[in-house]
């Protein structure tokens, strides 16, 4: 399983947290491929804003590529490949 650089785990985690207004939050996402996709229960009462996505982008040098929800989870995807169209 890959996981992210610590600097970028903790920059990720202050903006979701600071979105979220949770001190506690944990950050949790799955890399495949390309792809990175970063879920959090619909428990905790918002989506992100758009805002929070760019920043997010900006972080991780990838591109928003859609939102869903799955099993009582909001899941954002991003793409990092820097080709991709």
């Amino acid at each position: 399983m890959t996981n992210l650089e610590k600097n970028i785990e903790e920059k990720l985690t202050e903006v979701f947290k600071s979105e979220l207004e949770k001190e506690d939050f944990e950050l949790n996402y799955l890399i495949t491929d390309d792809v990175i996709t970063f879920f959090f229960g619909i428990s905790e009462g918002k989506e992100l804003s758009l805002d929070a996505i760019e920043k997010i982008s900006s972080i991780i040098d990838g591109r928003f590529e859609g939102s869903n929800i799955v099993n009582q989870e909001y899941r954002y995807k991003f793409n990092l490949d820097p080709c991709a169209d």
